[in-house]
């Protein structure tokens, strides 16, 4: 999938033999999930609902000591900047973004086989 994003002009998505989309890969991504996502690991007692008022930012989830952000635009910024005000610089925070395996399962609800 990640070569079809890179080298592909335009990409259809194929379900059950019918053509569900068919677009440039960055369309079809925007589209579909224009959401970001920054996860990062926190410790005990690290309450990160503050993080919601950061500009950008749709969606704070802690599950365990996993902290996963969900926005748009220049979001990333923000909440970089944000940990930094608050003393916090997390050592393996990462970004992710949506890519053609989230817009066929979003499509069609299931998971491509390897």
């Amino acid at each position: 999938m990640e070569q079809a994003e890179r080298l592909c002009d335009r990409v259809a998505a194929i379900d059950h033999g019918s053509v569900v989309a068919l677009d440039t890969p960055q369309r079809l991504i925007s589209s579909l999930s224009p959401n970001s996502r920054v996860t990062f690991s926190v410790s005990n007692g690290f309450d990160p609902d503050w993080v919601r008022s950061v500009p950008g930012v749709s969606d704070v989830q802690r599950i365990g000591n996993e902290v996963v952000i969900a926005g748009s635009g220049p979001f990333l910024a923000g909440v970089a900047a944000a940990l930094a005000e608050r003393g916090q610089s997390p050592s393996d925070l990462r970004t992710e973004q949506a890519g053609l395996e989230d817009v066929f399962i979003a499509l069609t609800g299931r998971k491509i086989r390897d």
